[in-house]
């Protein structure tokens, strides 16, 4: 095969893949913001009920807000299907923090420097994480809440609306508990 045919070949994969939609799984409050985010982002999408099965190939996004079912929605997936990771165009993201497949980082969020979001997360509206934090894969940040530098997020667990994590803290994967490091 001739380079030409090779590239326009690679061009044609490309742009089928940058062309198809998002599928977004879960039909509740939650995929409405993210199907927001993903207009904001100029990302095509087709949202239906989380137990759908997509066509092979197509890149997948949770839309429902329920950890638990997030978590099984994921499992029932094996790694070869991708995930689109959703920044809306309003939220901050430090080009130093690094963003796990799948996370959620909605309007009006801030990630800092040098914080990490595990996979799946949730970073929802208007919630503020400060430098050297690490949110663990699966876990929720509500809307308001702010985490100051260094706080610990376990897989899984989550940070209430409006709730402010001192500096060095630990969330457990038990609603609103801490236990502080220093």
């Amino acid at each position: 095969m001739s380079e030409a045919v090779e590239y326009r070949a690679a061009f044609e994969r490309g742009f089928l893949e940058a062309t198809r939609p998002v599928l977004v799984m879960g039909n509740g409050g939650h995929s409405l913001v993210v199907c927001d985010a993903l207009r904001g982002m100029r990302r095509h999408f087709v949202a239906a009920p989380h137990d759908v099965t997509p066509a092979p190939g197509q890149e997948l996004c949770l839309g429902m807000g329920r950890r638990s079912y997030r978590r099984k929605c994921a499992e029932r997936f094996g790694p070869e299907w991708r995930w689109a990771t959703v920044i809306h165009p309003t939220a901050w993201v430090s080009p130093s923090a690094q963003i796990g497949e799948g996370a959620q980082i909605m309007a009006g969020a801030i990630v800092q420097a040098g914080a990490v979001i595990g996979k799946h997360a949730i970073i929802n509206t208007g919630a503020q994480i400060d430098h050297g934090c690490r949110i663990g894969d699966f876990a929720h940040i509500c809307p308001g809440a702010v985490l100051c530098a260094d706080v610990v997020v376990d897989e899984g667990a989550m940070v209430p609306p409006g709730e402010v994590i001192e500096r060095g803290s630990v969330v457990a994967n038990v609603h609103s508990v801490r236990f502080h490091a220093e």
